[in-house]
């Protein structure tokens, strides 16, 4: 028997020539969706399953510190996250975009 072949999403189709995109939930094929975000999906012996796997705290319920505290915390955080990724067995290099996020990875 031969496998079910995916039909073209003629809606995403018209999405993306709009857009530039497929926007959430959509693909280019039905009746398959996009994962929602933050969602680890699984599939094994024909059963899918999904969990989030990370969440952030819901607007307006967490009480800033300081401005200082909270620069102090962003550039701890930046510096762990480039030191990790900078082990390496070869010359790393980077691309820079010219935006805000890759100049300060850089810096």
């Amino acid at each position: 028997m031969a496998p079910e072949l995916a039909s073209v999403n003629n809606e995403a189709l018209l999405q993306y020539m709009y857009f530039g995109y497929i926007p959430d939930p959509l693909t280019a094929f039905l009746p398959i969706s996009k994962a929602p975000t933050r969602t680890l999906a699984r599939i094994r012996s024909g059963r899918s399953s999904s969990r989030q796997y990370w969440d952030l705290p819901e607007y307006g319920t967490h009480q800033p510190r300081s401005e200082e505290e909270c620069l102090e915390e962003l550039e701890w955080r930046l510096a762990e996250a480039v030191r990790i990724r900078l082990i390496s067995d070869v010359p790393l290099g980077a691309l820079l975009s010219g935006g805000t996020d890759s100049s300060t990875v850089v810096a």
